[in-house]
């Protein structure tokens, strides 16, 4: 019970890797507010984990009045906010030449401003409070480059500064992290394949630990992030991707594979 009694926020939580989150973090005593876009899948999460432990917010969180209402709804029911998760994320798997200004525009928005206005919104309210502990999802292509994410990888990076900047500006009232998450086996991560990405055995092959990741893995750094276990641990970014970042080198067609032995 490492949250209990807590608040949490968590954004993209209808699905994946934010609703894997949520429902860790029930089990370890917190109340929950889900944001997300799909209404849809929101009943359906809070159906799951139950009303008496989380409640749901349809929003954008490119837009300021929407990641303002997510605190406004913690607030309201619970009377404070611990925790904010920030889940929501999109990729656009395009050629840089390829790339229309506001497709690009359209991914940095979600992935970096979005971020941001729940971050400043959540933090308002955290250290008016005196505490609190925010946990930003970056990726791994936010310490590494890859070909054909342009938007993706430089949001990412950027949310690993924007959560360095604001461990900083807000200590030691709320501690700021981010996790780094390699290829998660999540319904977003299945559709970008669809669309034409990497084939998922070569991914796998490409990994050192030999499988894709699992979204409750995830929600598991989340929870240390999240909690008092990590009470000293603040402007860090916790890489969490089955080693695909240590081994360093790219797939290439004569070298589709991590070498074992």
């Amino acid at each position: 019970m490492r949250l209990q009694d807590r608040v949490a926020i968590v954004t993209g939580g209808g699905r994946g890797i934010g609703l894997a989150t949520a429902r860790l973090f029930i089990q370890e005593g917190a109340r929950i507010v889900l944001g997300d876009r799909d209404r849809a899948a929101l009943a359906i999460a809070v159906d799951d984990l139950g009303s008496d432990w989380a409640t749901s917010l349809e929003v954008d969180v490119t837009r300021e009045s929407d990641a303002g209402r997510l605190v406004e709804v913690a607030l309201e029911r619970w009377g404070r906010l611990d925790v904010t998760v920030n889940s929501a994320g999109i990729v656009s798997p395009l050629p840089a030449t390829e790339l229309s200004a506001d497709e690009w525009r359209r991914v940095v928005e979600v992935n970096l401003t979005g971020t941001f206005l729940v971050c400043r919104a959540a933090g308002r309210a955290m250290l008016s409070q005196g505490s609190g502990a925010i946990v930003n999802l970056a990726s791994m292509y936010g310490k590494r480059a890859v070909p054909n994410r342009a938007p993706y990888v430089a949001s990412k990076y950027a949310v690993v500064g924007l959560t360095e900047a604001l461990a900083i500006e807000w200590a030691p009232l709320v501690r700021v992290n981010a996790l780094a998450p390699g290829y998660t086996d999540t319904g977003l991560f299945r559709t970008n394949q669809a669309r034409g990405g990497t084939d998922v055995d070569a991914l796998v092959a490409r990994t050192p630990l030999g499988r894709l990741g699992a979204p409750e893995e995830i929600a598991r750094a989340a929870l240390y992030l999240a909690s008092d276990d990590a009470a000293w641990v603040t402007g860090h970014t916790l890489v969490i991707d089955g080693g695909w970042t240590a081994l360093g080198a790219e797939l290439r067609a004569d070298r589709p594979a991590y070498p074992r032995g």
